[in-house]
């Protein structure tokens, strides 16, 4: 049974995991950008380019957001489930039903 450090642990590893490939994700789209516009043949498509690469570069980074914050439930209410039957066993315990 993982302990409710162990899951806040992992929810925070998993935070970090996301927000690094975030990160790298607008990074590498910014220099993608940055090389089209640079090049000198018909900048406003380039321009349109590059925009459209930040565009999908940030759906990506909502997407992988949404997926993390969906992981982040499932791991908490584990963990409330987790407490709840350690909470129920307790006053068991105590109320002298086991």
């Amino acid at each position: 049974m993982s302990s409710l450090a162990e899951i806040e642990k992992e929810i925070e590893r998993i935070m970090r995991e996301a927000e690094e490939k975030a990160k790298e994700i607008i990074s590498e789209a910014k220099k993608e950008a940055k090389s089209i516009l640079e090049k000198p043949i018909d900048v406003e498509e380039f321009k349109k380019e590059a925009n459209r690469i930040l565009e999908d570069a940030e759906e990506e980074k909502r997407k992988i957001r949404a997926e993390i914050e969906k992981q982040i439930k499932e791991l908490k209410s584990i963990a409330q489930e987790r407490m709840d039957k350690v909470v129920s066993e307790i006053v068991k315990m105590i109320v002298g039903l086991e």
